[in-house]
């Protein structure tokens, strides 16, 4: 994701949040308690419905854990606001 459409480098996972988070607050608490209920057996079951055609072991297994990270990321880095 990048911030405007002239920007050459990607948002990183804090700084897009932040920008989310901007005039729209109550939003953002929401989104991060929904958030912090996504197990990680939630995460692996969305990926298990994806065709086995379409993505493979080792893209899955990826996508799987960078999704983990950027939880974690978002969750532990406290307040934003």
């Amino acid at each position: 994701m990048f911030e405007t459409a002239e920007k050459t480098r990607t948002l990183d996972t804090r700084y897009a949040l932040l920008k989310f988070a901007q005039g729209n607050e109550s939003a953002l608490h929401i989104w991060l308690n929904r958030l912090k209920n996504v197990s990680d057996a939630e995460i692996m079951t969305a990926f298990e419905d994806v065709p086995q055609g379409r993505l493979s072991p080792i893209a899955r297994q990826f996508t799987v854990q960078l999704l983990k990270i950027n939880q974690g990321l978002i969750l532990n880095a406290g307040d934003p606001l």
